[in-house]
Order: C-alpha cells, then sequence, then structure tokens
C-alpha cells in the first residue's frame, strides 16, 4: 500500500489505557485480556477449547513481542469493490491476539476526504471519517482510504504500526524527522523519506547514519541552494562553482545531523550553511569546517581549516 501521508496526518500511536493484573483474571473477576473469559464448569472435558485458545494467543503474543497494539502480519487494506475496502488474512496484537483466515470485507461511506480503518478487540471493524481521534475500545489502526461518490479512489499505509523483530514499526513520508509527538507513553521506530527514527517518550532520534561524499556545484548570484534529504545524507559536502554574490546552502534541519563542508568555490562571496529558518554559519572560501545541526540552526563544531 502506498506510503504518502506525513506522521501529523496519521493517528497518534494507540497505547493500552489501563494496567493488566493476573489476578483479576484467575480469580474471574474481571475478564483476561485475551479473546476468551476461562470460567468455571466451562467444557465437557477435562480441558477447555477456551483454555486452549488462551494458551495459542499467549504464544502467538510471545512471538510478536508481547503487550502492544499493532499488526502482527497481513490485514492490509485495499480497494474493494464499490463503496468498501477489502482487509487481508492477518493477526493483530490488541493485548491478546485477534486474528482472520479469510479477508474481510469493511463498508465505507461516499465522498469522505480520508477514512480510517480500525480493528477493534472484540474482531469488529470501525471507521471513523474525516477525523485522526480514534475509537474509545482498545483497537489497532490498519489503514486510511479515499472515497468519491461510488468507490474507493485510493488507499494509504502511512502511520500503521507493525511489529517486526519485537519492536514496534511504522512509515511515514515525512521528508525528514517525523513532525508529530507521540507522547511519553509510547516508544518506538519510524521510517520516513530520510531515514529511520527512534522516539523515546520525548523526542526522535536519528538512526541512519550519515554516509558518503557529494559534490554539488552551487554557481550563481546572490541567493540560495536547497539540498534535498537524500543529498543531505552525505556526511562531506565539497561545495563548488562561480559564485557571483553571497550563497545560502540550506540543509534540512534534522537534529544531531553532521557535516563536514568543503567551501571549493571561486569568487569573493561568502557561503552560509543553514536550516530553513537559522543564521547559519559561513564557511571561508578555500577552507573546510565540521559543522552540526541541533534542530534548529547549523552550529560550528571546528574552525575553518586548510
Amino acid at each position: 500500500m502506498p506510503i504518502t501521508l506525513i506522521a501529523s496526518l496519521c493517528p497518534a500511536p494507540i497505547v493500552p489505557a489501563t494496567a493488566i493484573y493476573l489476578e483479576d483474571a484467575y480469580d474471574e473477576t474481571a475478564a483476561p485480556p485475551t479473546s476468551y473469559a476461562q470460567l468455571s464448569g466451562d467444557s465437557n472435558n477435562p480441558t477447555s477449547a477456551k483454555l486452549n485458545s488462551n494458551a495459542a494467543a499467549y504464544d502467538q503474543n510471545t512471538r510478536y513481542g508481547s503487550g502492544g497494539f499493532a499488526v502482527g502480519t497481513g490485514l492490509v487494506v485495499s480497494a474493494g469493490s464499490g463503496l468498501t475496502v477489502s482487509v487481508s488474512v492477518g493477526q493483530a496484537i490488541i493485548d491478546g491476539i485477534v486474528d482472520f483466515k479469510a479477508a474481510q470485507v469493511v463498508a465505507v461511506s461516499p465522498s469522505i476526504t480520508r477514512g480510517y480503518v480500525y480493528l477493534k478487540q472484540d474482531g469488529t471493524f470501525q471507521v471513523v471519517n474525516n477525523s485522526l481521534t480514534p475509537p474509545a475500545a482498545n483497537c489497532v489502526f490498519l489503514g486510511s482510504f479515499v472515497s468519491n461518490g461510488s468507490g474507493v479512489t485510493s488507499v494509504d499505509s502511512s502511520g500503521v504500526i507493525s511489529f517486526k523483530g519485537g519492536n514496534l514499526w511504522r512509515e511515514t513520508a515525512d521528508v525528514d524527522a517525523p513532525d508529530d509527538s507521540p507522547g511519553a507513553n509510547w516508544s518506538g521506530f519510524t521510517k520516513t523519506l530520510k531515514g529511520r527514527w527512534f522516539w523515546d517518550g520525548a523526542k526522535y532520534w536519528p538512526l541512519s547514519e550519515q554516509y558518503g561524499r557529494l559534490s554539488i556545484s552551487i554557481a550563481g548570484g546572490a541567493g540560495d541552494s536547497t539540498l534535498t534529504a537524500q543529498q543531505a545524507r552525505n556526511r562531506t559536502l565539497e561545495l563548488t562553482g562561480a559564485i557571483t554574490g553571497n550563497r545560502n546552502v540550506i540543509v534540512p534541519a534534522t537534529d544531531s545531523t553532521e557535516f563536514v563542508v568543503f567551501n571549493n568555490t571561486t569568487g569573493a562571496f561568502t557561503v552560509t550553511v543553514k536550516t530553513p529558518s537559522g543564521t547559519g554559519i559561513v564557511v571561508a572560501t578555500a577552507k573546510t569546517a565540521i559543522l552540526r545541526c541541533d534542530g534548529t540552526n547549523v552550529l560550528r563544531v571546528t574552525a575553518d581549516n586548510p
């Protein structure tokens, strides 16, 4: 499914609202978090089928990482016939396992700017139209869609959280770091167009190391040369070309990125490396300096060197 939405246009990660206590489950004062409650005298044979189901759910929970709300496998949303979306076979972890061995069809409304499809803990689906607020029930987000008067015109999986190797992962279309703040009760990984990021409950940390060397001409009169996210992944930047006015080299405002900048331009004018809204650092002609970004501005790490 396509990834076209930035993080702030996706539903926020859903976290369990309350703690689970095993004592409540085994003394029958509350149902266990998995799909079936185990009740006294519930079976005509020594081992209840519901007990077996819970055991299987625990096994699957352990396999996927245990305890979070996320897709385990499958459950991909696609455009269905007319005003429907199809959800593929798969499993989700919503305390216990909720799974489908056959594809499911979910009805949607016409002319929706953006609809969000959720799977709830009781195994039913709920569609929320034109709002990022999730259902009140424990649930996982499966994907979004756009519809016209007669059918679904597009689907998108931006922001869907899945278990991978026991960790929570999602993907968005942010050019740089995700532009949201998931909150203190969630931690997980996000893949963006720039790289991979870890949210620790307070901030995003870049995981993708910068690498490579880029030689790029910034020739011209006074003005800006803006690096793409892909170009800014190079740690070493050689700036070339004949400049006839002061030039700004604009880099993304990404926290903890670092650059080795070699000003190899010609012309008696300045070259300033800066973020879109920052003041930046001037690197003298024929000099090299190490610079870093703090998420707001470009700062100097070393003096200009020959």
